[in-house]
């Protein structure tokens, strides 16, 4: 008799426990202002960048709407431990990318990302060139400036730097 009441209650545990992980994980990534802010910073980049004209050079400054010390640029597959060691510090947000034509930008502020994005070239609406570099690097000391070609519907980004 014990067994059959408790049976409802075990199976009540265990339906309940996974949908309170799942509120928990999404409120606590609401309720983190460091998440709160990179992914405002990130959805202010990816629209910023969307605005951008055909044919035209910007200045960082002048497009990128938060403040920033670097800029990291990785292809698709890259391993989350190589990223860390070229950023300079470990970061949960960080992790490999799993698809084809994906790429990771990564702002960092203070040994501190401000802006993280992943994604398809496709679904962003823009892919930044790396020159078959391994993973792109750019300081935010006004000394590059970013030109816009659009092709297929897809706006191609490239870091020159600004002749002195």
């Amino acid at each position: 008799m014990k067994n059959k009441k408790q049976r409802p209650m075990f199976v009540f545990l265990l339906i309940l426990l996974p949908i309170i992980a799942i509120v928990f994980i999404i409120m606590s990534d609401r309720l983190d202002p460091q998440r709160k802010l990179q992914n405002e910073n990130s959805n202010a980049f990816i629209n910023s960048i969307n605005s951008l004209e055909d044919g035209k050079e910007y200045r960082l400054s002048d497009i990128i709407p938060f403040k920033w010390d670097q800029i990291y640029v990785f292809p698709e597959y890259t391993d989350e431990s190589h990223i860390e060691k070229v950023i300079g510090f470990e970061s949960s947000r960080v992790r490999m990318s799993d698809s084809e034509a994906m790429q990771q930008i990564i702002f960092v502020k203070n040994r501190k990302i401000v802006c993280y994005v992943q994604d398809m070239d496709y679904r962003l609406g823009f892919s930044i060139e790396r020159k078959n570099q391994d993973y792109l690097s750019i300081e935010n000391d006004d000394k590059h400036k970013l030109h816009v070609n659009l092709r297929d519907s897809l706006r191609y980004l490239e870091f020159k730097p600004i002749a002195q």
